[in-house]
């Protein structure tokens, strides 16, 4: 495994982009690009039957004999059989062409992570879902995930995990430009946190207390000046003759 790129998400997980073999992963879990009915045939899936063994298959069908087809957007939850992971979670990306095709790609990562959280795993690994026989354009795919597992919370660490050198390039570069962008809007908002600072809270000069009004806050001695003047009022008043 060679980490090509890392960064910490704004949802607390470090995410790595990884050339590597991802049924190899050692992560808690590792998710399977998977069709609706779960047959594990060829691409990330047939490597996933491969190494894992018969038990996926056989419990990727009781899955489905249960709960029916997983829609496009979802996905499901298996033991791994012989893998080192615990878990092996089958998301269902879109075909291209199909429509909304950005927007169910981000839900089938959101439901494949939110699995992996709600099963107590600290650490997933996910391929560049849709990009192979779905068609899914790899530079927009690795966009797309990006976007999704940076703000994600509940796991302490996200690997895109993929075997060949172009789709695992790609995700390197976007991560890389991806980070950047983070950076540059973090630099801007502080820059413009600092030009609107607030007031210092003394807005006016304190007055000394040599100059008879006892306070040096703007209220306070307007009503110290005008209970003295009422006083002085009533006082001069008193002195007069009567008429």
């Amino acid at each position: 495994m060679r980490i090509l790129a890392e960064f910490h998400g704004r949802g607390g997980a470090v995410i790595r982009v990884v050339q590597g073999d991802l049924t190899l992963e050692e992560a808690d879990a590792i998710v399977n690009a998977a069709n609706g009915r779960l047959r594990l045939g060829g691409g990330v899936a047939g490597a996933v039957r491969k190494r894992g063994g018969p038990a996926i298959q056989e419990e990727c069908d009781r899955w489905v004999s249960e709960h029916g087809e997983v829609p496009v957007g979802g996905a499901a939850i298996t033991g791994a059989g012989d893998l080192a992971a615990r878990h092996v979670i089958h998301a269902v990306g879109p075909v291209w062409g199909t429509g909304d095709e950005e927007r169910k790609l981000a839900r089938a990562v959101r439901s494949a992570l939110e699995l992996a959280s709600n099963h107590g795993c600290a650490s997933v690994a996910l391929p560049a879902i849709s990009s192979g026989i779905f068609g899914f354009p790899k530079e927009r795919c690795a966009e797309v995930i990006l976007e999704t597992v940076d703000g994600f919370e509940g796991l302490k660490e996200i690997r895109l995990t993929n075997l060949d050198d172009l789709t695992a390039g790609i995700f390197r570069e976007k991560a890389e430009s991806y980070r950047a962008r983070r950076l540059s809007a973090t630099g801007r908002r502080a820059r413009k946190a600092r030009t609107c600072r607030r007031l210092p809270r003394r807005a006016f000069p304190a007055t000394s207390r040599s100059s008879g009004s006892g306070c040096s806050r703007p209220g306070r001695r307007r009503a110290r000046c005008s209970r003295s003047s009422t006083r002085k009022s009533r006082a001069f008043s008193a002195t007069l003759p009567p008429s």
